[in-house]
C-alpha cells in the first residue's frame, strides 16, 4: 500500500493549521480539546476529498520521559527536515495525543490483503521514525482505513481502544492496528469475578507455582510452543534450549495441570489461560 500525496486543498484544511508535507507541518491549536470532531473540521474548512483515496487515524505514543511537547516538537522538525517522508501525511495534535492521518491508496482486492498492507505501512513509518528520532518506546496505534475524511472519528476512537486494549492486555508490539487485536478484544471486555479467578487458579497459577520453585520457565515454555505451532524443534531454537529440554519442561506442563497438549480443547484451555494471566497479573500473582 503506498501513501499517497494529496492535495492541500484537498485535505491539508481538515485539521484546521495543519499543512501537508512540503508547505510546513504545524498543530491543531485551534482545535484542541474537540478530539473527536472531525466532521465538523472537514465541514468548516470545505474539504473535497478524492474518492479513491482512504484515510486511517494514528494515534502516535511518544516515550514517557522528557518533554512531551518537546517530543512533538521533535517529531515535526523530523517530518519537515525529510524530503522524501510521507507525503500526503497530516500530522496534529488531539487534546494530549499526537495523531497522524494517513491517505492511504486502496489497491489490494481483498479486506485482508488491505489490513496487511497498511500493518506493513505503519510498522514501515514506525521504524523511520524511531530511527530518525534515535529513541525506543514510540508505538503506533491505528483505527480502520475509512474511505471519507468526515468518518474519522471512528477510525480515531478505534485507534484509542486500541491503546487501551494494548495497555491492558499487556501487548507489547510496537504497533498495534485496531483489526488485529483478534481475541484481546473479547477478553479485554471479561470483567474480573469469581468466574475468571477460578479459570486463572486452575490452568495459570499453577505453572507460576512451579517455575518459582524452579521447574524451569514452564509458562514461558508453553507460550513459545503455541507460537511455534506446536512445533518442539522451533520451539527449541526459539528458546535457545536443547530439544529434550524443551520436551521435558512440556512433559512437566500436562503432569502439573492434568491436561494433554494433544487435546485440542485442553490446548484452547490454556491457550486462553496464557492469555488471561497476561491481562490480570495482579490476580494471577497471588
Amino acid at each position: 500500500m503506498t501513501i499517497m500525496p494529496c492535495n492541500e486543498m484537498d485535505i491539508g484544511r481538515m485539521g484546521g493549521r495543519i499543512a501537508v508535507h512540503g508547505s510546513g507541518i504545524a498543530d491543531t491549536a485551534d482545535h484542541e480539546g474537540k478530539e473527536t470532531d472531525w466532521e465538523q473540521r472537514v465541514e468548516a474548512y470545505e474539504c473535497f476529498v478524492p474518492n479513491e483515496l482512504a484515510f486511517v487515524a494514528v494515534l502516535v505514543e511518544l516515550p514517557s520521559d522528557g518533554c512531551m511537547a518537546c517530543w512533538i516538537r521533535e517529531v515535526r522538525r523530523v517530518l519537515r527536515s525529510e524530503q522524501e517522508c510521507e507525503p500526503g501525511m497530516l500530522v496534529c495534535t488531539v487534546g494530549k495525543d499526537l495523531a497522524f492521518i494517513l491517505p492511504v491508496a486502496q489497491g489490494q482486492p481483498t479486506e485482508a490483503e488491505r489490513e496487511s498492507a497498511l500493518l506493513s505501512e505503519l510498522y514501515r513509518l514506525q521504524e523511520k521514525l524511531k530511527d530518525r528520532l534515535d529513541t525506543f518506546g514510540l508505538r503506533l496505534y491505528a483505527g480502520k482505513a475509512v474511505s471519507r475524511p468526515e468518518s474519522l472519528q471512528g477510525s480515531w476512537a478505534q485507534a484509542k481502544h486500541a491503546r487501551q486494549v494494548a495497555k491492558v492486555c499487556g501487548l507489547t508490539a510496537e504497533v498495534v492496528a485496531y483489526d488485529k487485536l483478534g481475541v484481546y478484544s473479547l477478553l479485554y471486555l471479561i470483567p474480573s469475578g469469581e468466574e475468571r479467578e477460578q479459570f486463572i487458579r486452575r490452568y495459570w497459577m499453577p505453572l507460576q507455582l512451579a517455575d518459582r520453585k524452579g521447574s524451569g520457565r514452564l509458562a514461558e515454555t508453553l507460550e513459545m510452543f503455541f507460537r511455534c505451532n506446536g512445533n518442539v524443534k522451533l520451539t527449541s531454537e526459539r528458546l535457545l534450549a536443547h530439544y529434550n529440554t524443551i520436551v521435558y519442561r512440556l512433559e512437566r506442563v500436562q503432569a502439573i495441570l492434568g491436561v494433554s497438549l494433544d487435546d485440542p480443547e485442553d490446548r484452547l484451555q490454556l491457550q486462553l489461560a496464557l492469555k488471561l494471566g497476561r491481562i490480570a497479573p495482579a490476580s494471577a500473582s497471588m
